[in-house]
């Protein structure tokens, strides 16, 4: 093989994931266990094919994860402890008065099962990165790839609209929904999962529509390739904004509007503009958004996304019994996948009523008190170290500035949303995010 050949192989994978994580978010988010397990089969075929092509036309070629193996060796340590946790031990191991002796597991996890699962689907998200950073080591396929993805949510988003606002407020399988009504959804079953998803198209298309062009001159057509683009850009980002205050998800739009102004600012500062002229412009665009909004959906319809009513003092109360259970057992943690049965142990008392909770409404507090302390913050250490390396390489200002630009603004929307919701907790939501820092990430050629 030559390296034509090795070019379309990396054209095909750079196809393969960004139209298959579009069509993945079809299937509810993969939020179920067989479809999850299903595209990470797809994922395992593809690798083992590719590969094995790569290594025909390219055998001394070093795989570009390897030179990210100390980040790769660090994620590697969640599943490998997820597979502790679920080995049977001679006796229990700190699960004093959280459990009646009779009941307590011979396991550091209280569903060694459901454990062994979530190890092998973060597993798939290691390989799915290692896939990324290879089909995204071109700029220009980097550039393609988040185009096919922009365009992808974006149709995602107008069929949250028509199926909210047309089709009589139906789920995917056209069935009449039976939560979230009067919400758009799309093709995932919770809204703020949705919005999560959606707010990565838009920092997306806030990128691509701003980032640096060659200057054109004056005596240019109206209806320049450059124009054209730009206006179906806009077209494609109301749209997803349209879909995305369509879910009415206070965090999910707050957060998109802050990683959105930042990924203005770094653009226009790559593009020449002063650190103050690019900060005036970003919240003149911003002003002008909340005005369109507030127009459209009406003062009361737009402080309705921020009024928390009692919903945040439930949170509250939720999360600080959350809290104390992590302290119990603040380094071994209660298994992974296991939030729900680790939570029905302090249930009572929360100000949730009678609800069971299955998910924190916190990322980072599931990671901890699955994990523990200490490898659960290993997913906020890497996304650190991810943020500082893209933030390095915006600085250095080279062609591929705008991929960082997108990977680090998508980083900011779902680190915030995060705060205060699950939506990195759907699979889909994980893999699109994942590919939009791979592309950012990618070692260049």
């Amino acid at each position: 093989m030559t390296g034509g050949d090795t070019g379309r192989l990396n054209r095909a994978l750079a196809l393969f994931l960004s139209l298959g994580v579009m069509l993945s978010a079809l299937f509810i988010g993969l939020n179920r266990p067989l479809l999850w397990a299903g595209f990470s089969t797809l994922i395992g075929i593809a690798a083992l094919i590719y590969f094995m092509a790569l290594h025909r036309a390219a055998p001394d070629r070093p795989l570009a994860a390897w030179r990210l193996w100390p980040a790769f060796a660090c994620g590697a340590m969640v599943p490998f402890w997820a597979v502790i946790q679920s080995i049977p031990l001679p006796q229990s191991f700190g699960w004093g008065a959280l459990l009646p002796v009779d009941l307590q597991p011979r396991t550091l996890s209280l569903m060694p099962d459901a454990g062994l699962v979530a190890a092998v689907r973060f597993a798939f998200y290691i390989l799915w990165m290692a896939l990324v950073l290879e089909a995204a080591r071109r700029v220009s396929r980097g550039l393609v790839m988040l185009k096919i993805l922009f365009w992808g949510i974006a149709a995602h988003a107008l069929w949250g609209l028509l199926a909210l606002n047309v089709l009589g407020d139906i789920t995917i399988w056209g069935e009449a929904k039976t939560t979230y009504q009067g919400f758009a959804t799309g093709a995932f079953i919770n809204r703020n999962s949705f919005a999560s998803f959606l707010g990565a198209g838009a920092v997306i298309g806030v990128a691509l529509s701003a980032m640096p062009r060659e200057r054109h001159h004056n005596n240019a057509p109206i209806f320049s390739d450059a124009r054209v683009a730009l206006g179906l850009y806009a077209v494609g980002l109301a749209v997803i904004f349209a879909a995305l205050f369509a879910t009415g998800s206070r965090l999910g739009v707050i957060s998109v509007l802050l990683a959105s102004g930042l990924c203005l600012v770094l653009c226009l500062g790559a593009r020449g503009l002063s650190y103050w002229r690019s900060v005036g412009i970003t919240f003149f665009l911003i002003a002008m958004a909340a005005l369109v909004l507030t127009l459209i959906y009406g003062q009361q319809g737009v402080l309705r996304l921020f009024d928390l009513g009692d919903a945040g003092d439930v949170r509250a109360q939720a999360w600080a019994r959350i809290w104390t259970l992590i302290l119990e057992r603040p380094l071994t943690g209660y298994g992974f996948e296991t939030f729900r049965p680790a939570y029905e142990l302090i249930h009572g008392g929360t100000g949730a009523g009678e609800q069971i909770w299955d998910r924190a409404h916190a990322t980072y507090l599931t990671l901890w008190l699955e994990l523990g302390l200490v490898v659960g913050s290993v997913p906020m250490v890497l996304f650190l170290w991810a943020a500082g390396r893209l933030l390095k390489r915006i600085r250095e200002g080279g062609r591929d500035g705008v991929l960082a630009i997108a990977a680090l603004a998508a980083m900011g929307a779902a680190g915030v949303h995060s705060l205060a919701d699950f939506g990195l907790e759907m699979p889909a939501n994980v893999f699109l995010l994942l590919l939009i820092v791979g592309i950012g990430l990618a070692p260049r050629r």
